[in-house]
């Protein structure tokens, strides 16, 4: 991310030390010195930039586009949300669950499993109880990996999602 450079004059910085100070010897709030520091900072044409926490959230389904898995292999699924998304709960339809095993779920770069082994892709389905998972957060644009091996005799058209927070 470009910016400007901030360069003080040796005035300035002796009064931002000097508030520093002050709040350090209880004499003046926190929010003052934060509050001077900035008007010192904005009067060198420098821009401040205020972090905020999200205001509000609310749950998304984050879908995979619709793959035949052919029968006897293993497919990696992969998406990628537009918004900073965390996966909290993989839903998979029980029409086809049973003839599934969850091989790795990954978010970026980092595995979501705590040990590789493959998972009864069944446990996921609209009627599993106590299968949120909480996974690390996607950025935008970030790639959210599913691995599943079809275990059956017969190819399976997988479609399936995962519901998520995002943060606004």
């Amino acid at each position: 991310m470009g910016g400007r450079s901030l360069v003080l004059g040796e005035d300035q910085l002796h009064t931002i030390m000097g508030l520093v100070d002050l709040v350090g010897a209880g004499q003046a709030s926190s929010s003052d010195a934060k509050n001077a520091i900035a008007q010192q900072v904005m009067a060198r044409g420098a821009a401040v930039v205020n972090e905020t926490d999200p205001q509000k959230a609310r749950r998304w389904p984050l879908g995979f586009t619709p793959t035949t898995i052919t029968a006897g292999t293993v497919a990696t699924l992969s998406t990628q949300p537009q918004i900073l998304f965390r996966p909290e709960r993989l839903v998979i339809p029980s029409d086809f669950a049973g003839g599934l095993s969850i091989s790795a779920i990954i978010v970026g770069q980092a595995s979501q499993l705590a040990a590789q082994a493959q998972l009864p892709a069944r446990t996921y389905t609209e009627f599993g109880v106590g299968v949120d998972m909480h996974l690390d957060t996607a950025d935008i644009s970030q790639f959210v990996q599913l691995g599943l091996s079809n275990n059956s005799s017969h190819d399976i058209a997988f479609y399936g999602q995962f519901i998520g927070l995002i943060a606004m």
